[in-house]
């Protein structure tokens, strides 16, 4: 055996003459034919060929010899193991214990010359090892497209998918063969037969990722380029996050995978399974460049709310990104949303405590905190960001679940004094106007005078406690239509100036009637109807 694995002629005849047996094995059930094609001895094999040794013998892996001839990568290894094979039609397509056979090998190792050879004698391409791996699925992976082309002219079946469901174009665009993908997605012009089939676009591997997703995760734009052909599913989902393709492009930030991407039409909108659209997760992972992108589409929705309520403005605001927070105030975001747990913009500023962002977004915070005599270290602070949300229309007094206002959660007493100087509570039904109708008897300051005279309200918007008097309307009219004190029988001739005549002579049957204090009197429907009871009584 070691004779044969270093070609020393002269001892192998030797050992021959004195009667070795060319056929013995070893504890790996190698002979001495083993022993010639794994040290590359070409001239050995046909010299113990002719003094009978068998050549169809394979060792413990199930390798014949044309396998270790191909695993050497020597051409004229594997013609001389070919010419002593008698049934070169088996040995061909022989499979060792991983299920590979010799063509399966040379794909693996890209070498063009041996699988030329082995072409010669028409091996079945489509042979699948334990891992349903074919030739074509190697050649792809390694982007051998001469091997690729080869193959593709014996007809293999380009959509053939291995165990983990992966397509050869899977494998070619997973490693960013565009040249590949070309020939897989062309097959039909790229080469001289006419009835090839073309590689299935949408294939799916066991995750319902398709070349799609994993080209646009990888941002291979040219590949992208090739795929957008008019069968292209661009809104697929794979099964572990329900995200498009675009989700994958906007999670890895690849800016012109996303702009070539965006030429299909893509459903930008589209929610994954935490609710989550492509903008969602570019500004999770906070992909500047990709979020501006995104806010440029004039169908993108701003304000989709994932499964934890969270807008891509509350995200932004919470990731402590002030230029995405900026971009997305100017394209008018929803600056009052609030997340699962009632925060809003502000609350959550406050929170983070610290923003970063990209040099020409800062310059919009100087005035903030001049106004508030801060260092200019602390113009990215959470509280300078919280009081530009303000001014864009954000509330400070809004309260969380745990009935928090922002202005609750800022840590400095005297910063907190001052911003609640310059944020003075506001109306809560218009949360424009300053609050300055008082309610009875709950004392609760909650209303404007404007919204007060517009809602008619029986209870405090606050406390729903049933409101018996209202002041702070300045001198009360009684065109304004509010509860006043009590009025004296006596006064009963001052009525109402906007009463009608019907409504008049019926407060004046309840006054003559009741000869007592009159109650609070409401020009509502319900009130009137009771006053015609009284009046036809």
């Amino acid at each position: 055996m070691a004779a044969c694995q270093a070609g020393n002629i002269d001892l192998i005849n030797s050992l021959i003459e004195a009667g070795s047996d060319l056929d013995m094995k070893d504890r790996d059930d190698c002979t001495a034919f083993h022993y010639a094609v794994s040290g590359k001895q070409h001239t050995v094999v046909p010299l113990i060929a002719s003094k009978g040794a068998n050549a169809e013998k394979c060792n413990a892996q199930g390798n014949s010899l044309l396998h270790l001839a191909v695993e050497t990568g020597c051409k004229d290894m594997v013609k001389a193991v070919l010419h002593v094979t008698e049934n070169k039609s088996v040995q061909i397509n022989k499979q060792n214990v991983n299920g590979d056979t010799p063509l399966l090998l040379a794909c693996h190792r890209g070498n063009t010359e041996v699988i030329q050879q082995l072409l010669l004698y028409k091996p079945d391409v489509n042979l699948e090892n334990k891992h349903n791996n074919t030739p074509l699925h190697w050649a792809c992976s390694w982007g051998f497209k001469d091997i690729v082309e080869q193959h593709l002219l014996f007809d293999a079946d380009v959509n053939k998918k291995d165990i983990y469901h992966y397509t050869p174009l899977h494998w070619a665009y997973d490693s960013g063969h565009l040249e590949v993908v070309q020939q897989l997605l062309w097959s039909s012009k790229c080469c001289s037969k006419t009835s090839l089939t073309k590689a299935d676009v949408n294939a799916v591997d066991s995750d319902a990722v398709t070349a799609l997703h994993v080209a646009c995760g990888l941002g291979y734009e040219n590949i992208i380029k090739e795929l957008q052909i008019p069968e292209l599913k661009v809104n697929a989902k794979d099964i572990k996050y329900g995200d498009t393709p675009l989700h994958w492009a906007c999670r890895s930030g690849h800016k012109q995978a996303v702009q070539q991407l965006l030429k299909s039409n893509p459903d930008v909108n589209l929610r994954n399974i935490e609710g989550n659209t492509p903008l969602h997760l570019a500004v999770l992972k906070q992909h500047y460049d990709v979020v501006a992108l995104m806010l440029a589409q004039s169908q993108v929705e701003l304000d989709i709310k994932n499964c934890n309520k969270m807008t891509p403005l509350l995200l932004a605001v919470s990731e402590g990104h002030l230029g995405m927070t900026h971009k997305l105030v100017l394209h008018k975001a929803d600056i009052k949303a609030v997340d699962a747990d009632n925060n809003n913009c502000l609350h959550l500023a406050v929170k983070k405590g610290v923003f970063h962002s990209e040099d020409e977004t800062v310059e919009i915070l100087d005035k903030f905190y001049n106004m508030l005599n801060l260092s200019k270290k602390e113009r990215r602070s959470g509280t300078i960001v919280a009081m530009y949300l303000a001014y864009s229309g954000g509330n400070f007094h809004h309260k969380n679940k745990s009935d928090e206002t922002p202005l609750d959660l800022i840590e400095y007493p005297v910063l907190k004094q001052k911003m609640k100087t310059l944020f003075p509570s506001l109306c809560l039904l218009c949360e424009v106007n300053e609050p300055t109708v008082k309610f009875q008897p709950c004392g609760h300051t909650v209303t404007c005078k404007d919204c007060c005279l517009k809602v008619q309200r029986k209870t405090c918007p606050k406390c729903q406690q049933i409101i018996v008097e209202k002041s702070g309307f300045g001198t009360p009219k009684s065109e304004n239509k509010e509860v006043q004190k009590p009025a004296h029988p006596s006064e009963s001739k001052v009525l109402p100036t906007k009463c009608s005549k019907l409504e008049a002579k019926c407060l004046q049957v309840r006054v003559e009637k009741s000869k007592c204090e009159w109650q609070e009197v409401e020009s509502s429907t319900l009130e009137e109807k009771h006053l015609l009871k009284v009046a036809e009584s």
